[in-house]
């Protein structure tokens, strides 16, 4: 039994999935204030604003969703936590 969360977390019957989580953070976060068209998905002429993860979140398990480690991160195309792969 978990101390936290007992034998049944709250709110698990309202889970989703981890496609449906990201998009809510990223692409439909955006168009709710109103910058889909700078911020949200990967296209061009958009801010790149992107996180580079260790493994790719939508092929393991969700319980290991919450190890994964952020290896690198971009704010508008530039560099703003760890080395890009050349200086690696």
């Amino acid at each position: 039994m978990n101390a936290t969360h007992g034998a049944t977390p709250f709110g698990t019957a309202e889970s989703v999935d981890v496609r449906t989580a990201l998009r809510s953070y990223t692409a439909w976060a955006a168009r709710q204030i109103f910058l889909e068209d700078r911020i949200g998905t990967i296209e061009v002429g958009k801010d790149a604003d992107l996180a580079v993860w260790d493994r790719n979140p939508y092929e393991i398990p969700a319980a290991a969703l919450k190890d994964l480690q952020c290896e690198l991160t971009f704010a508008r195309g530039r560099v703003v936590f760890g080395q890009p792969l050349s200086k690696r």
